[in-house]
């Protein structure tokens, strides 16, 4: 997962959507600890620390997680594109909570 390049696009639309900082950091944070917890769960399964049935379940959480990320980044995407800042802060903030509340 290529972390850095998913903030720094964060970053370039920001200013002008409207976005804080501290959501450019709950969005950097919220990756990172994704990335440990998941490769965590797969080094667990594979040292026979979790079940098939735990890891099977964690694993399809994990991936409503991942889905909901890309959904982001394609939000983000979209909004680099777009020349209603109104429309373009609507989309990547909804996208934003959707993340969230997953």
């Amino acid at each position: 997962m290529d972390l850095d390049a998913q903030v720094k696009d964060l970053d370039a639309v920001k200013g002008r959507l409207g976005i804080s900082d501290s959501m450019v950091r709950d969005y950097d944070n919220l990756m990172k600890d994704y990335a440990l917890k998941y490769d965590s769960a797969c080094q667990d399964f594979n040292a026979g620390r979790m079940s098939q049935g735990e890891y099977t379940c964690l694993r399809k959480n994990m991936n409503t997680v991942l889905d909901s990320i890309r959904e982001f980044v394609q939000a983000v995407e979209a909004a680099k594109s777009l020349s209603d800042a109104a429309a373009q802060k609507s989309v990547t903030l909804k996208a934003f909570d959707t993340m969230q509340k997953i």
